[in-house]
């Protein structure tokens, strides 16, 4: 598995703790909407997350809204050390 950087699909959302979904539950900002990668309806359109469900129907793509990326990150260490590097700010070797 190579690295990636990409947005949720449909599938892939639906399959997250409805909590997660939520944008702005940390920041109290209640109904933040946030771009899929899933196509909407039309052509022009996209599927977004709006609170904590998907607007199945999209959007105008050409409207301003948050994304949220996936980071992918092949690591062949355990989960033990990268946790702890995560929340240390530890460098880790690259395979």
């Amino acid at each position: 598995m190579d690295d990636y950087i990409y947005l949720l699909s449909v599938d892939e959302a639906d399959a997250l703790d409805k909590n997660v979904l939520k944008a702005g539950q940390w920041y109290d900002m209640a109904n933040q909407w946030w771009w899929l990668r899933s196509p909407g309806k039309r052509q022009s359109d996209a599927v977004y997350i709006l609170g904590k469900a998907a607007n199945l129907m999209g959007n105008g793509v050409h409207y301003s809204m948050g994304v949220r990326p996936v980071i992918r990150v092949r690591y062949a260490g355990s989960t033990a050390d990268l946790l702890s590097a995560i929340s240390t700010g530890r460098r880790l070797n690259r395979i």
